[in-house]
């Protein structure tokens, strides 16, 4: 069977209830040129009927089911990158959907310039219509412009600006950058779009208002776990700080390493590790001290208010 040209690859755990819309946005695409692994990382739910009652219903269509068993979301990705027989990939979250435009607008994107992927805008809904939208993070947090260089390294270290299923993205380059790390369960996609900019740092903005990535928010999802979503920036950082610091070509290297850990004792200062943020910003960036005073003020706020900043 000829290879296609796009990997689309669902991680999922007990999103039975999500998966089949998921599927069906894939289905729909213009596109036709692609196949579509579902990892199913040993759902305890009904996905794995679910998936293969939809898959006998498409047999026009390149569906696959693998299971294994309960690992974590960055090795279910890997399970999927190495499966795909694809030149680029799509990621897809199991409670998320694409626009039907999506892969055939950003194939011809990616085949006619010289980058390492191409994203989209995304947008959020609640549970229930993918038409009723809600605005998710602060106007600019999410890249909807193309960046490169300097400018792409300092965006990604400012923000994990695109979205794990924002993107077509070289299987070569995913490799190359290390695929997921699989101790991280999330921001695990923040620090792999990190390595792939080190290595071809051009990402294009389709701009087209066809191509969407939807987002649903729901109690479950992994953008409400703040504990961990805490955790997984804390690992990114020091992380990125790690790879900046062996890049010695790197240009700017030292001006984005400070900017990494600037970042690092200001999210400390508002979240979990309070002494620790302070100790940096008196110690090495006095700079900070009005921001880390706010951002201790949040936290305080988020102490004593219920729901206060949700």
């Amino acid at each position: 069977m000829k290879a296609p040209c796009i990997s689309v690859i669902i991680p999922s755990y007990n999103y039975g209830c999500y998966i089949v819309e998921a599927l069906k946005s894939v289905s729909a695409q213009t596109f036709a040129d692609w196949e579509c692994i579902v990892v199913d990382d040993g759902s305890a739910d009904n996905t794995r009927t679910l998936v293969e009652d939809f898959i006998s219903r498409h047999t026009a269509q390149q569906f696959r089911y693998v299971h294994i068993s309960n690992s974590g979301t960055s090795v279910a990705k890997n399970t999927g990158i190495d499966l795909a027989r694809g030149k680029y990939i799509q990621f897809l979250d199991a409670d998320d959907l694409l626009s039907p435009d999506k892969l055939a607008i950003q194939a011809a994107i990616i085949q006619a310039h010289d980058c390492a992927l191409v994203f989209s805008k995304s947008v959020f809904f609640r549970q229930g219509s993918a038409q009723d939208l809600v605005e998710q993070y602060p106007k600019g947090f999410l890249a909807e412009t193309s960046l490169q260089g300097a400018a792409l390294l300092a965006a990604l270290i400012n923000n994990n600006v695109i979205t794990i299923s924002s993107p077509l993205v070289h299987k070569e380059l995913l490799i190359r950058a290390g695929k997921f790390q699989t101790e991280l369960k999330h921001n695990e996609d923040w620090l792999l779009w990190f390595n792939i900019a080190l290595s071809k740092p051009i990402f294009l903005f389709d701009g087209d208002g066809r191509s969407l990535t939807k987002i649903r928010i729901h109690g479950n999802s992994a953008m409400r776990v703040s504990f961990n979503m805490y955790l997984g920036e804390v690992i990114v950082r020091e992380t990125i700080d790690r790879i900046l610091r062996a890049s010695d070509g790197q240009p700017d290297q030292q001006a984005l390493r400070r900017l990494n850990m600037d970042l690092l004792a200001l999210h400390r200062v508002r979240s979990m590790d309070w002494r620790s943020g302070w100790q940096y910003i008196l110690r090495e960036r006095r700079s900070l001290v009005y921001q880390g005073l706010f951002r201790s003020c949040v936290r305080l706020l988020r102490q004593l208010v219920p729901n206060y900043g949700t």
